[in-house]
C-alpha cells in the first residue's frame, strides 16, 4: 500500500514496522507511516502556500507541476522539511524512485535536526523521543534508535510499543535474543499487541521456528480480524 500524500502530515504515528528505503528500490511502501517527516516543520507564507499549491496538483495526479512547485519552494526555502517530503512523494509516483528517496531522507534529517533543539530543552518529551526514535531506524541508525527507545523506557517502563520498537532496532543489528526478549516483554505488558506478535514471528522464522512463527501470525491475524469487526 503506498503512502498517500496526505498521510505526510497526519499524526501521531502509531503501530508500523520501520522501512529501510534502500532495500525496497527507492519504493516508498506502507509499512510504516511517514506522518512524522513533514509534521511541524516551520516555513515562510509564501513557501507554504506554492507547497500547498504542489499538493493540490499532486491531488489531481499532475505530479510533474507538483514537483515543479516543490522545486520553487525549495528555492526560497532550502531547508523545508515539508517541501522535501511532499517533494520525495511527487517523485516516486511519477518513478523517479532514488530522487524521491533521497528527498524523503533528506525530509528524516530535517526534521531529526529541528525534535533535537526541542528534545535538548525537554528531554522528557516522549512523544518527541518516539519520533526521532523512529525517524533514526527509518534512516537505518539504529543505535541511535535504541538511545532514544531507552530513555522512553527510563520515562515509561511499560511502554509496549517503546519495548517493540526496541526489538525491531535489535532485529535490525542482528541481536536476534535482544530483540526476542524485547517482543516478549511487549506482549508482556499487552498481550494484544498485534505488531509484536508479527515482529516476533518474523524472528521465528530467521531462526528457523516456523511453527512457533505459524503460532504468532495466527494470533496477529485473530487480533488483526478483532479489529475490522470492532
Amino acid at each position: 500500500m503506498h503512502i498517500r500524500t496526505k498521510d505526510v502530515i497526519d499524526t501521531p504515528i502509531r503501530y508500523r514496522r520501520p522501512f529501510n528505503l534502500g532495500v525496497f528500490g527507492c519504493v516508498i511502501v506502507g509499512l510504516v507511516g511517514c506522518q512524522h517527516i513533514a509534521a511541524g516543520s516551520a516555513s515562510s507564507p509564501a513557501s507554504d502556500a506554492t507547497i500547498n499549491d504542489g499538493a493540490e496538483r499532486a491531488r489531481h495526479g499532475d505530479s510533474h507541476v507538483a514537483v515543479a512547485k516543490y522545486d520553487v519552494a525549495m528555492d526560497r526555502d532550502s531547508i523545508n522539511a515539508t517541501a522535501f517530503a511532499y517533494r520525495g512523494f511527487a517523485l516516486t509516483s511519477i518513478g523517479d524512485l532514488c530522487r524521491g528517496e533521497a528527498d524523503l531522507r533528506r525530509a528524516l534529517q530535517l526534521r531529526i535536526g529541528s525534535w533535537t533543539k526541542v528534545i535538548r530543552a525537554n528531554p522528557d518529551d516522549t512523544n518527541l523521543l518516539f519520533r526521532r526514535g523512529v525517524a533514526y531506524a527509518e534512516l537505518g541508525n539504529y543505535h541511535a534508535a535504541i538511545t532514544d527507545y531507552d530513555s522512553i523506557l527510563r520515562l515509561l517502563p511499560t511502554s509496549a510499543e517503546a519495548h517493540w520498537r526496541r526489538g525491531d532496532a535489535q532485529f535490525q543489528l542482528g541481536d536476534s535474543s535482544e530483540a526476542l526478549s524485547e517482543y516478549d516483554a511487549a506482549l508482556r505488558l499487552n498481550a494484544d499487541f498485534l505488531p509484536a506478535y508479527i515482529s516476533r514471528a518474523a524472528l521465528y522464522l530467521t531462526l528457523g521456528k516456523v511453527s512457533t512463527a505459524n503460532t504468532d501470525y495466527e494470533s496477529a491475524r485473530r487480533l488483526e480480524l478483532d479489529d475490522q469487526v470492532r
